[in-house]
């Protein structure tokens, strides 16, 4: 039941000598709306409607809850469907954010990710943001 952000398991394929993950985190621009692909699994052995909910939030003090959503998809039993959102960073949202993404069925949440970090910075971006 994962939810994965398929541009930023592609920045990090990899930990670090350390084994340390996530080793990269991906800059997105501040006063923008990024466009994130989402793949959503159902891996388990029954029920086919798969609840996805999402948070980005701020270190920053006074904004910690950025932008929010949820949505629900119909995945067949052992497949994956792929979904973009659409991330809103206010421009006073500068610095690292954290995306985190859950899964849930019947209203029971059976996954969360919560290591997904972007550094937000004013007026910049690159090839791993969006």
């Amino acid at each position: 039941m994962a939810v994965c952000d398929v541009q930023f398991d592609d920045a990090n394929k990899r930990s670090n000598e350390n084994g340390d993950w996530p080793v990269a985190a991906p800059v997105l621009r501040a006063g923008t709306v990024e466009s994130r692909e989402l793949a959503i699994f159902n891996d388990e052995f029954s029920g086919e409607e798969v609840s996805v909910s999402w948070e980005l939030r701020s270190e920053a003090p006074g904004v910690p809850l950025l932008d929010q959503g949820a949505f629900t998809l119909r995945i067949p039993l052992g497949e994956f469907r792929r979904r973009f959102i659409q991330l809103h960073l206010p421009p006073e949202a500068t610095g690292k954010v954290y995306l985190t993404l859950s899964s849930a069925k019947d209203g029971a949440e059976r996954f969360s990710e919560k290591a997904i970090c972007f550094e937000v910075r004013s007026g910049e971006s690159n090839p791993m943001g969006s």
